[in-house]
């Protein structure tokens, strides 16, 4: 407790003080008296003090660090240092400069030592050496491109106050309509797959955005990657593969928390996420392939890319197939649905609609996917 030491508080402005004169007359006795003095007062504050003086009889137990303070120790750290450092400028100064010496040569010799990235990659089984270096490749020109991963950041950033919010929009729509007719369980039914909607219309906006121009951008770089030992299909392949894990990492956690927000039973949660996954599949193999067939390589502008015939009828498609999809999947779903009003369905009724859903999302995903393989297969480039 500074306010009961000895000595007055108003030789704590001469920290700052002596501060600004070493600054100013910028010598190295001006660093050694400022620091030095520096130490002497707060060292008289921690001795002096008859706070920390009148608890030595009543708590003996305690360490000094606890009769001193977090404060003063920090200070005379930092006092400590600041004559250390200017005693010893000279070799210090010296071994500086011979360690950046020796780095500037390391430099001149060409050595390649594997990044965080290449690290983890390499550690993923079943990778042969030029998967890894497509996967690599557009990894790092993703990460190197701030107008795409940008853009994500901001809508991730409305998705995670729309989950925030969740619980409490429900709550209200709740009380304002569970007494009228239908219940309180049927809006709550409803939220739940109008979460599940709003979960893949932000899928959906992803691999239209992302996904969709990745063929696209290989640009005039087209033709390398033709005559490479994988071959141009097997190069699309990989790229689905990657955007489809990658959804599949952003999607699944993404309901799982909003349907946890709405405090649904965990059966529920996972026929929530099985139902986002299939649908990722669908998704990424829609704009994958939309992408093949409808290419723009003179663009390297993702967002003109995607602003084209192509990326409208896919971002179109996209949306047609997830309100069919959620239809689908709320009259064959087993926990009840919104359009299930007068009950729910039979189990043979509900088999057959989630048949329809899968049969229907593989048309839809597979489909594009397959007919752009078979055209990047015979692509002229």
């Amino acid at each position: 407790n500074v306010s009961q030491a000895s000595l007055p508080t108003t030789l704590l402005f001469m920290v700052p003080l002596l501060a600004i004169a070493s600054w100013i007359f910028n010598s190295r006795f001006a660093y050694i008296f400022g620091g030095t003095v520096i130490l002497i007062t707060m060292l008289a504050f921690g001795i002096q003090s008859s706070y920390w003086i009148n608890q030595l009889g009543e708590a003996r137990t305690l360490s000094t660090y606890n009769y001193v303070g977090t404060g003063v120790w920090v200070i005379l750290l930092v006092s400590l240092i600041q004559i250390a450092a200017v005693l010893w400028r000279d070799p210090l100064s010296i071994w500086y400069q011979s360690w950046y010496q020796k780095r500037l040569e390391q430099q001149k010799v060409f050595s390649f030592k594997p990044g965080l990235m290449d690290t983890l990659i390499g550690r993923v089984p079943l990778l042969s050496l030029d998967i890894r270096a497509v996967i690599l490749k557009d990894i790092r020109i993703f990460w190197r491109d701030t107008a795409q991963w940008g853009q994500s950041l901001i809508l991730f950033g409305i998705l995670g106050i729309y989950i925030l919010n969740l619980r409490f929009f429900t709550e209200q729509f709740t009380s304002l309509f569970g007494g009228g007719r239908l219940g309180g369980d049927y809006f709550s039914k409803l939220v739940s797959f109008m979460n599940l909607a709003a979960c893949a219309l932000n899928l959906a906006t992803l691999t239209t955005r992302f996904v969709y121009p990745q063929f696209s951008l290989e640009g005039k770089r087209l033709w390398i990657v033709g005559l490479s030992p994988l071959g141009l299909n097997r190069v699309v392949w990989i790229k689905y593969l990657l955007a489809t894990g990658i959804s599949l990492i952003i999607s699944i956690p993404m309901i799982w928390i909003s349907s946890n927000m709405l405090q649904l039973p965990l059966a529920q949660k996972i026929f929530f996420c099985g139902s986002i996954s299939v649908m990722a599949l669908t998704l990424n193999g829609l704009a994958m392939g939309m992408g093949v067939m409808y290419p723009d390589l003179k663009e390297d502008n993702p967002s003109k890319i995607v602003s084209g015939f192509g990326g409208t009828f896919c971002l179109v498609v996209s949306f047609v197939y997830i309100g069919l999809a959620i239809i689908l999947l709320g009259i064959g779903s087993p926990f009840g649905s919104p359009w299930q009003i007068f009950g729910r369905t039979g189990e043979v009724q509900q088999l057959v609609y989630m048949g329809l859903f899968l049969t229907f999302s593989s048309f839809v995903g597979f489909g594009p996917l397959a007919y752009g393989l078979r055209r990047a297969k015979n692509f002229e480039h």
